[in-house]
């Protein structure tokens, strides 16, 4: 029996397509979502469902269609605050939407021991982050800590509440890492520029 890699949990599971007639949800990373009705009548297509994370996934011969892959972390963020955050894509992905928050409160903690503060309203105190920001951090850190410490009812968070959560993280690891890094780029391409100027 051939494997196929699940583009949630990166696992290699059994490539065995879904026989039984139901309708399965298909999430994507970004927390799109569509149905698909197994067994699919499309030849050359099949669902299978992950022997680990559970998840189904549409598959052909040359591999998995959809869920496209969770996207990688941009290099530039530190690795650290890069494998909480992948926590949070793939926590969001398989609909552990209570692991995905406190994995996104853990990305927020390692963000601040990486820039050497104690809090996070220190992020806006030195200048990483906007006051726009700091207010949605701590709005994610309070999320967490009821995900974490109330006696909730899972379904308390919907996707689109992850999504949310996901998005504005991305923004602020971008704000504080990505958009730096290609400022950085921009300079150098600049003074490139401009020794070369000179010497014509």
């Amino acid at each position: 029996m051939s494997r196929v890699r699940c583009p949630m949990c990166k696992e290699w599971t059994v490539n065995r397509a879904v026989r039984s007639k139901k309708k399965v949800r298909l999430v994507s990373g970004s927390g799109r979502q569509v149905t698909a009705l197994c067994p699919i009548n499309v030849r050359g297509l099949k669902v299978v469902r992950c022997g680990f994370c559970r998840e189904y996934m549409v598959v052909t011969k040359k591999g998995v269609v959809w869920p496209p892959p969770v996207s990688p972390v941009s290099k530039v963020i530190p690795e650290k605050i890069a494998e909480a955050y992948t926590d949070v894509l793939r926590g969001h992905t398989s609909g552990a939407r209570l692991g995905a928050l406190l994995s996104a409160r853990t990305t927020l903690y390692r963000l601040m021991h990486d820039m050497g503060v104690s809090r996070l309203d220190d992020l806006l105190e030195q200048g990483h982050i906007t006051s726009a920001a700091s207010d949605g951090v701590n709005q994610i850190r309070r999320l967490a800590n009821i995900a974490a410490h109330e006696d909730i009812d899972t379904g308390m968070f919907s996707n689109d509440d992850v999504s949310r959560v996901l998005e504005f993280l991305r923004r602020v690891l971008d704000t504080v890492y990505t958009e730096p890094h290609r400022a950085r780029q921009l300079a150098s391409i600049t003074s490139a520029a401009r020794s070369n100027a000179r010497s014509t």
